[in-house]
């Protein structure tokens, strides 16, 4: 079964560890995958996870809510007049807050929101930039995403990792983990080979508050 889709994953696993008619090991392959989720989260920081979502304000209300796949975010841009004006970021817990309506300037990440400095006057729009998350629907056997279709050997090595590690078998996680080791590397290699081949090109006629980066 192909392993670009999370049903091919699921089968790989089973087939690698030679347990198909396993329940113990079989039933817990979900976990392994969402144990290896959240490591390649926490190591991965790749362009193709840069994501743009517009967002709507509500009037009186000074929250946005994020994306569901919201990883890290990148910027804030208002984009109610037309043009994309940046927001100010700051840290969680050090925004100075008025209850005062209008047009937002400064703004944070807050749980799981974004709250800015002020509530808005009005239903404004915005552009928010972010990092996203790898979070495969593991109740959709056709699930996948950017980096199961291109890279389904790190998912692959990082759930065997978690799976070998469950059945104390430490020298397969240990073998498994070197080869996770270097497709990270290689992963992380062509993604700032990528990254070094685009130009950005910026009129220095547009107002500085209007570049988009």
């Amino acid at each position: 079964m192909a392993l670009d889709k999370i049903s091919g994953l699921k089968s790989s696993i089973a087939s690698w560890l030679a347990r198909t008619g396993d329940s113990n090991i079989t039933g817990a392959i979900p976990d392994f995958i969402t144990l290896a989720e959240a490591r390649l989260n926490r190591v991965l920081r790749l362009r193709t996870q840069k994501q743009d979502a517009p967002l709507i304000g509500t009037p009186g209300s000074r929250y946005l809510d994020l994306p569901t796949d919201f990883r890290e975010a990148i910027a804030l841009y208002l984009t109610t007049f037309g043009d994309q004006w940046r927001l100010s970021p700051r840290m969680a817990g050090t925004l100075d807050l008025s209850d005062e309506a209008g047009t937002p300037v400064i703004w944070m990440v807050n749980g799981s929101r974004i709250e800015l400095d002020i509530p808005c006057d009005r239903a404004h729009t915005f552009l928010f930039r972010y990092r996203s998350k790898f979070a495969l629907n593991q109740d959709d056997p056709n699930a996948t995403n950017w980096l199961l279709s291109e890279h389904p050997d790190a998912y692959l090595a990082a759930s065997l990792v978690e799976a070998y590690s469950f059945m104390k078998a430490m020298d397969k996680a240990s073998t498994w983990e070197g080869r996770l080791q270097q497709t990270l590397a290689e992963i992380g290699d062509e993604n700032d080979e990528a990254e070094g081949d685009v130009e950005l090109e910026i009129d220095p006629s547009l107002p500085r508050l209007n570049w988009y980066c």
